[in-house]
């Protein structure tokens, strides 16, 4: 019996598991194939699959895995699998791209090249340390002449052979010679001129060893299913609006025009004007066409997390978000969220082992749609570790950037670059929306996504969500107490938005001696607590107790709140109307809600927002 794990799994049944995860890969990245431009791309992962381990044959790393004395010597199995691809009756590029998958599926070439030993290095050793071995235990040749028994290798190409009937793949094999394989490093690798690469499929190559290792990844992991979003999931769409209906409303003209729109799409529409419904439901018409993963895409970590809940709500129904089948979330805080959420739903808590699966779950693809930060894409683009498993997922990808306005200028030039490369070459569709897009942003955004007409909400609708009476106020935010105090009479909830950090928690302390509510009435948010902290306090932030909120542009981006009134620092105008979308957020409200703007920030404003602008914007609201 020849084993792939040192847990007892046999070789046949690590390609089997490794062939299930294809399969499901086949499915679920309907895109793949056709972004490859390999028109056999799922015949040469079949191949490759077969073939990857098979160097695992060899007597010496079967007696690693049974934990027996051995002369392995610490090298890579992979290196005598490419060995056996020769036995494939392929043309020599097929051949060449199904061994460089296979030979790159732990280690990367540089790693492989520095632990090459050179002929005349095996040579020499054999003089000097192996004077009494038959060979070197490193040598290439010797090792595949000696160390493959072949009534194991005959076995083994007999089960491939059956599994490839059994699949209708075509599979013509060869006998070899071991003199005529020369060393896969020294091929591949050593020798692998410019002019031999210029016919050479880069996405071939890099989506090719991607899948590969997923299926080897995921296989080894025992994973059995990698779930795709049903029809089940949008139902939450008609019931809104039949509820609608019912009143004799319906959903926005914006909405609608989402539902139906094909490709890339920018829309713009006033905060609580619905667009996560219509990101859902023009996600909803691009899965239509094809399937393909779908990553809802947020600036700060807070957002991240309330989407993440929302969406499994919208979906899922009424479940534990830890549970979630269709939804999952990334971000760098990930371990600390989790943590809450099992603490959430169990008494006991959350033992190492299962918050390790759960991270690993996390960070799989099994979950169709993930709620991520853009780093967690845009990381691909610069070949960190996994980036071609990365870009495997891409494939036919639908991607939602949500409050698209809320990035500096530098992450905002990647992001452009983004579109462009990943529409070009792996068929990602995206939607870009936000409540505020400046003008300079929507020309580039037009011109990366290839969009012409922006999707717009109706001015009517705009002008009938007077949802704000806003007024200018003299002095800083701290002669606004006596303001404060009168507004939070009738039993009110309020938030005060200060430009930095210390003047939120001077705010705090300010308020805290004037004893206007008591401190469990009062929840501060910003962006140094500490991950745990924080979830804690963006859970109370929508709790009816919580009566004040002071935060900073943290609550400027995609919190599901909607408090009474809001007294603000002076900020441009598009960071000010995010900031009032977390007020009389649905407008039910009898009266337009009252937004005090101070003139004066504090002394570090005008490192966070260019003085002129913000001046401007107090003078523009001053005018109207």
């Amino acid at each position: 019996m020849i084993f792939a794990k040192s847990d007892g799994t046999t070789l046949q049944k690590h390609i089997n598991d490794c062939l299930r995860i294809a399969d499901i890969l086949n499915r679920v990245l309907p895109e793949l194939a056709a972004s490859s431009c390999l028109e056999t791309f799922w015949d040469m992962l079949f191949y490759s699959i077969c073939f990857h381990d098979i160097g695992k044959i060899h007597r010496e790393f079967q007696k690693v895995l049974k934990s027996q004395r051995n002369n392995w010597r610490r090298q890579r199995h992979e290196i005598y699998s490419v060995a056996y691809v020769k036995k494939l009756l392929l043309d020599s590029s097929t051949l060449d791209l199904i061994r460089r998958s296979i030979l790159a599926h732990h280690r990367p070439f540089e790693e492989l090249k520095q632990k090459y030993k050179s002929p005349d290095e095996i040579r020499n050793e054999l003089e000097l340390i192996y004077l009494d071995k038959a060979y070197h235990p490193e040598d290439f040749h010797a090792n595949l002449k000696h160390c493959f028994p072949p009534s194991d290798l005959q076995d083994i190409f007999a089960f491939i052979e059956q599994v490839a009937h059994d699949r209708n793949i075509p599979l013509d094999v060869k006998g070899i010679l071991y003199d005529d394989i020369a060393n896969p490093v020294e091929e591949l690798i050593f020798y692998q001129n410019e002019e031999s690469g210029k016919d050479r499929s880069y996405w071939g190559d890099m989506l090719l060893w991607g899948a590969l290792k997923i299926c080897d990844h995921y296989g080894s992991a025992g994973i059995q299913k990698i779930y795709i979003l049903r029809d089940e999931h949008f139902s939450f769409l008609a019931q809104m609006q039949k509820a609608l209906q019912q009143k004799e409303k319906d959903f926005y003209r914006h909405q609608k025009l989402c539902f139906e729109n094909d490709g890339n799409t920018i829309l713009i529409a006033p905060t609580g004007s619905g667009k996560t419904e219509a990101a859902v439901g023009w996600l909803r018409r691009q899965r239509e066409k094809s399937e393909g993963r779908i990553y809802y895409v947020l600036p700060y970590t807070a957002s991240i997390n309330a989407m993440h809940q929302r969406l499994v709500n919208s979906m899922e129904g009424d479940i534990s978000p830890i549970d979630s089948k269709a939804v999952g979330v990334q971000h760098g805080k990930l371990s600390q969220y989790l943590q809450h959420l099992w603490e959430d739903d169990n008494t006991f808590g959350l033992s190492e082992d299962r918050r390790k699966q759960l991270l690993n779950q996390y960070r799989s693809m099994i979950h169709p749609v993930k709620v991520v930060t853009p780093f967690q894409l845009l990381k691909y683009l610069y070949g960190v570790k996994g980036f071609e498993m990365g870009f495997v997922q891409l494939a036919g990808a639908k991607i939602i950037l949500d409050e698209i306005h809320a990035y500096d200028v530098i992450t905002f030039a990647q992001l452009l670059v983004m579109f462009d490369y990943l529409s070009k070459h792996l068929n990602v569709s995206f939607l870009v929306m936000s409540a505020t897009i400046p003008s300079f942003m929507l020309r580039h955004l037009k011109s990366a996504l290839n969009v012409s007409k922006v999707i717009r909400a109706d001015v009517a609708l705009c002008d009938s969500l007077k949802r704000h009476r806003v007024e200018i106020c003299d002095g800083s935010i701290f002669d606004q107490f006596d303001r404060l105090q009168k507004l939070l009479s009738p039993n009110k909830r309020g938030i005060l938005v200060c430009n930095t950090v210390a003047r939120a928690q001077e705010c705090f302390c300010r308020i805290n001696q004037l004893n206007l509510l008591s401190e469990d009435q009062i929840v501060v948010l910003h962006g140094r607590f500490t991950a745990q902290d924080r979830l804690i306090k963006e859970q109370a932030v929508s709790k009816k107790e919580t009566r004040l909120l002071i935060g900073t542009q943290a609550i400027e981006v995609s919190l599901d709140i909607d408090y009474d009134f809001m007294i603000t620092e002076p900020a441009p105008i598009d960071a000010l109307l995010q900031r009032f979308g977390r007020v009389n957020r649905r407008n039910l409200q009898l009266e337009p809600a009252p937004v005090l703007i101070c003139r004066e920030g504090g002394e570090y404003d005008k490192i966070i927002y260019p003085e002129a602008v913000t001046e401007r914007t107090i003078a523009v609201l001053e005018s109207q």
